[in-house]
């Protein structure tokens, strides 16, 4: 297909034919191409908050209107559930942050979604205990963490760097071996929220 390209319009000949000419403004041609990346940016560009309580751009806060979009987005997450009064979550929260700001790993995101505030989207993840982190590849969860004081930076780091995700299995985190080597599963929770 040929073009010639004038000042107001552009003819285009169709498989070299001059008889067989489509006319089209450039103004129209440029309005259209304008509306097509306005749909693309409204499409693809999606506010990103970051969590109040962590308080960095680091980790995304999240909320029933954007938890499934992140998670979505990103190959490998942690998300962190909290209760900004208990003093093991303000523990737990530095070590989040700091595994946020130092983990190397392409297309990877962490996450903080206060329970107070969004306890139905805490019990639809099946929280229990806070502070707890979870584990996901894509939208799936992998495994969750409720011992905060055995999850350091280094470990929240590791687990997210580590997470071998490949497209035909189902994945598989890297406590789980360790939990194997203790003797076993995680026991079912008791109450709604364990401190």
């Amino acid at each position: 297909m040929d073009q010639i390209i004038q000042q107001n319009c552009t003819m285009t000949f169709c498989n070299n034919d001059p008889s067989a000419i489509n006319v089209i403004h450039l103004e129209d041609l440029r309005n259209a191409e304008n509306s097509l990346n306005d749909v693309d940016k409204k499409k693809t560009k999606r506010t990103v908050k970051h969590d109040p309580f962590v308080g960095s751009r680091s980790v995304e806060g999240l909320d029933p209107r954007n938890f499934e979009e992140f998670l979505g987005e990103k190959t490998v997450s942690m998300v962190m559930f909290y209760d900004s009064s208990d003093p093991q979550c303000e523990w737990s929260k530095k070590h989040l942050l700091k595994a946020a700001k130092t983990t190397r790993r392409e297309n990877h995101g962490y996450g903080a979604v206060d329970c107070v505030r969004e306890d139905e989207l805490c019990a639809k993840e099946g929280i229990t205990s806070l502070p707890s982190f979870k584990l996901y590849v894509g939208a799936r969860p992998v495994d969750v963490y409720s011992k905060p004081k055995e999850m350091t930076y280094h470990d929240i780091r590791r687990f997210v760097e580590s997470m071998v995700v490949t497209p035909d299995a189902p994945p598989s985190s890297p406590c789980i071996k360790e939990r194997e080597k203790e003797g076993g599963a995680r026991s079912s929770p008791r109450s709604r929220f364990k401190y």
